[in-house]
C-alpha cells in the first residue's frame, strides 16, 4: 500500500483544532503530502480525551485509508472502563514522539517556582486548583499525583477539560495551576501568561524551555509525559500494517516532520512493529501499577 495509490488518507484527532493530537495528526498530514502529494484530511473528532475518535476506528475495520492519533489516554481511559476503546480495539501501527509535561502557572500567581508549589501543595491543596488536559486519571493527573505525594498531602481540586488551551485559559483565570504538554503551553509562556515551574521528563525541554528544571532534578520522583503514537482500524491486514510502517518512518523523517518536532519540543521517539506493541504493553502495565497505587483502579 503505497501512498499514491490510496484515493484518501484520512487522520482523525480526538483533540479540538491546535490540541495535542491535533497538531500531531496537522504535522503527519503535512510530512505525508510532502512524501508524494497524497491527498491527506484531518477530522477532528472531540470526546473523552481521543475516545471518541479511537471507537470511530471501529466503525471501518480493515481500512487502510484511515488512522488516528493515540496517546496514553487511550489506556487510561480503558483502565478506568472497560466500555472505553483500550489497545486491544485498535491495530498499533507507530510511536512518534514523546512530548514533556509542563506544570505552569499564570504570572498572578502567588506561587513562583517548583519550590512554592510543593509547599503550597503541602500547606492546603485545596487551595490550588488545577486545570488539565484531557481526560482525569492520565499521565498529567498522575504527574499531579507524584508531585502532590512528594509535598505529603491530598490530591488538590482537579478539572479536565477537552484541550490543553480550554486548560490554560481556567488556569490562567482563576490563577491556578495547568499541568498540560509543554508543547501545548509554549505559546503562553513566550507571551508571559505563563511561567512554567518545572516539567515532567527524563531530561530538560529544548529551547526556549532549557531553563525550566525537571522535577526528577529537583528531588521529585515524578517523570511521567504523554506520547503521540498512530492507530489504525482493527483487522488490518499484514501487508497494509508493513505498508503504513514504510510511509510513516519515511514521513518522520522529512523537513516538515522535523520542523515541527522542533517547533513543538517533541522528543524524537519512533517505534514500529513489534517494538511499538511492545511500548504500549509496558505503558499499560505501568500506567495500570500507578493508578492502582493512587487507588484509581483495581490491581
Amino acid at each position: 500500500m503505497a501512498t499514491t495509490a490510496l484515493r484518501r488518507i484520512e487522520i482523525t484527532a480526538g483533540t479540538p483544532p491546535g490540541g495535542g493530537q491535533d497538531r500531531a495528526a496537522r504535522a503527519l498530514a503535512a510530512a505525508i503530502d510532502e512524501l508524494n502529494g497524497a491527498r491527506v484530511t484531518v477530522t477532528n473528532v472531540v470526546g473523552r480525551g481521543g475516545g471518541v475518535a479511537w471507537e470511530s476506528l471501529g466503525d471501518r475495520p480493515g481500512s487502510g485509508e484511515l488512522i488516528s492519533i493515540s496517546s496514553p489516554t487511550m489506556l487510561t481511559n480503558h483502565l478506568h472502563d472497560r466500555g472505553e476503546p483500550g489497545p486491544d480495539d485498535v491495530t498499533h501501527l507507530a510511536i512518534l514522539c514523546i512530548e514533556p509535561l509542563l506544570f505552569a502557572v499564570p504570572r498572578s500567581s502567588p506561587v513562583s517556582n517548583a519550590g512554592e508549589l510543593v509547599a503550597a501543595l503541602a500547606g492546603d491543596p485545596s487551595e490550588v486548583p488545577v486545570s488539565i488536559a484531557t481526560a482525569l486519571g492520565n499521565v498529567n493527573h498522575m504527574a499531579l499525583a507524584a508531585v502532590a505525594a512528594h509535598a505529603g498531602s491530598g490530591m488538590p481540586p482537579v478539572t479536565a477539560f477537552p484541550s490543553a488551551a480550554a486548560a490554560i485559559d481556567a488556569a490562567i483565570s482563576n490563577a491556578g495551576l495547568a499541568v498540560v504538554s509543554a508543547a501545548s503551553a509554549l505559546d503562553a509562556v513566550i507571551g508571559g501568561e505563563l511561567q512554567a515551574l518545572a516539567a515532567s521528563s527524563t531530561a530538560r525541554v529544548g529551547p526556549p524551555l532549557d531553563e525550566v528544571p525537571t522535577w526528577t532534578e529537583l528531588g521529585v520522583e515524578c517523570a511521567h509525559a504523554t506520547w503521540r503514537g498512530v492507530a489504525g482500524p482493527p483487522g488490518l491486514a499484514a501487508d497494509t500494517v508493513h505498508a503504513w510502517e514504510d510511509v510513516l518512518a519515511a514521513a518522520v523523517a522529512t523537513d516538515t516532520w522535523q520542523r515541527a518536532a522542533e517547533r513543538h519540543a517533541w522528543v524524537p521517539w519512533f517505534l514500529v512493529g513489534d517494538a511499538a506493541i511492545e511500548f504500549v504493553e509496558t505503558e499499560t502495565a505501568s500506567i495500570r501499577a500507578s493508578l492502582h497505587g493512587l487507588g484509581m483502579v483495581d490491581g
